[in-house]
């Protein structure tokens, strides 16, 4: 099963705001077994939407859509529902007392305006929202579900989690998808894809799909396949990852099936850190330990500086680095700047 994720609003296109609603969701879709094989972001206009919505339908069984549904007039998301499926707005009672007590909870008057925002095109699966007043509007064509949701964040992941995946699993029998990651330091992408390219040639046979995702000083090598039987999955994969073992050991820091970017780690009270005994060129690696305290420590490594001893002295707060990785207990990452 495919889906599409649309991001209607002016805000996305003007780099006001960063798209964060699209990751989120294709990382519950991925481990819902749900493939996401395009993401788009349209203008708060009419005909631009149902471009959007007759493109996605053509490519996808489910298209998820946020934005545009407030209760301002640059809103439109619900009246170009209607025109798309040829229905019309209706008052939902269940949603207008929702929209009440939101606003009686907050001591506050509900306004017409709000009110507005219990109106649903009529046929539609109407989806309640828990943490704030705009419904989600789930929308049937063609055997394939359009499903509206707020932009506001936290509004529609908390229907992503309580109602759309759960409905879906419910309809639908959905295959695992499985990803395992190589973390490699020091190495090239192009001299690593040489170094491994007789063991590539042989995981299509699988099923298995290899990426390369290069990040400075790192490049991270994400093995992922799908289907119904997740200990075969993972077998599979792992039984790869043993064969190139041997071809990357001397550059692979760690393998992790939930290796996961971040953007800051805190690090500690102390601050500052000392570097010595650096040979000429490459780029360091800072490895950040933590362990079942919660107690971290910091050391320096790199392919290039094998035989020499680079120190950490004290860990600073937070430190200034180009990629951030965390697999669950360690981070790896790069220091933005090359030592030489």
């Amino acid at each position: 099963m495919n889906a599409e994720l649309l991001t209607i609003g002016d805000e996305i296109l003007i780099g006001q705001i960063i798209n964060t609603n699209s990751v989120w969701m294709a990382q519950q879709l991925n481990m819902a077994g749900i493939s996401v094989i395009h993401m788009s972001s349209v203008a708060d206009k009419k005909q631009a939407i149902i471009d959007a919505l007759d493109a996605a339908s053509k490519r996808s069984d489910i298209v998820l859509i946020t934005g545009g549904l407030g209760p301002t007039k640059d809103d439109i998301t619900k009246s170009t529902f209607c025109e798309y499926f040829s229905t019309h707005l209706v008052l939902d009672n269940d949603v207008l007392s929702d929209v009440t007590i939101f606003f009686n909870n907050r001591n506050k008057d509900v306004s017409d305006i709000n009110k507005k925002q219990a109106e649903v095109p009529f046929g539609c699966k109407v989806i309640r929202n828990k943490n704030g007043t705009a419904p989600g509007m789930w929308m049937e064509k063609n055997n394939v579900h359009f499903i509206s949701m707020p932009g506001v964040p936290y509004e529609m992941q908390g229907m992503i989690t309580d109602d759309v995946i759960p409905e879906l699993k419910k309809r639908y029998k959905l295959p695992f998808i499985y990803h395992k990651t190589i973390l490699t330091q020091g190495i090239g992408e192009s001299v690593l894809c040489e170094l491994i390219s007789d063991w590539e040639d042989g995981l299509a046979i699988n099923e298995i799909g290899l990426a390369y995702l290069p990040s400075p000083g790192m490049v991270r090598l994400r093995l992922s396949s799908k289907g119904f039987d997740e200990v075969i999955l993972k077998h599979k994969i792992d039984f790869e990852i043993e064969k190139v073992n041997p071809l990357t050991s001397s550059s692979t820091i760690t393998v992790d099936a939930n290796l996961a970017p971040v953007h800051k780690v805190t690090l500690g009270t102390n601050t500052g850190f000392t570097i010595t005994n650096l040979p000429e060129g490459g780029t360091l690696t800072l490895i950040i330990k933590q362990d079942a305290t919660g107690n971290r420590t910091g050391t320096f490594t790199g392919v290039k500086f094998a035989g020499s001893t680079a120190t950490l002295s004290t860990l600073p707060n937070s430190i200034d680095i180009v990629t951030i990785f965390n697999d669950g207990t360690n981070y790896y990452g790069n220091i933005a700047k090359d030592y030489a």
